[in-house]
């Protein structure tokens, strides 16, 4: 039987991203500028080229538990292969996939732990 106390929404912390895998070294490596010193560090999070992309992953993770959930979509006007192509190019500048085919392969994964948190929620079976 469900627990009645879960919460029907996604809990992106119960999940892994392929962007985790970024460190900060390689973001200061892409982005040198934001974290030149003078006294002080210059980087503003919402300066870092991978926060978009963080942007994208989440909403592709909710777009796929919303669907699980049987929710309205929170995000209809992006389709999920439009998210994919984001990623792609995303994931390529960010050498976290080497092309379309692998970023497939990361947005299903995205998608299943998404599914998953839908089905663990409701008491579903996958």
């Amino acid at each position: 039987m469900p627990d009645e106390n879960k919460s029907s929404t996604l809990d992106v912390t119960k999940m892994s991203f392929p962007t985790d895998a970024l460190t900060v070294g390689q973001l200061r490596r892409r982005q040198p500028n934001l974290f030149v010193t003078e006294g002080r560090a210059k980087a503003h999070l919402s300066d870092l080229e991978v926060i978009p992309t963080l942007a994208i992953e989440m909403s592709l993770a909710e777009k796929t538990f919303c669907r699980a959930m049987s929710q309205p979509d929170p995000c209809p006007g992006d389709t999920r292969a439009m998210l994919v192509q984001m990623l792609n190019e995303d994931y390529c500048r960010l050498e976290i996939s080497s092309g379309l085919h692998q970023t497939r392969q990361l947005a299903r994964a995205i998608e299943s732990a998404a599914v998953k948190q839908a089905f663990a929620t409701t008491g579903r079976k996958p």
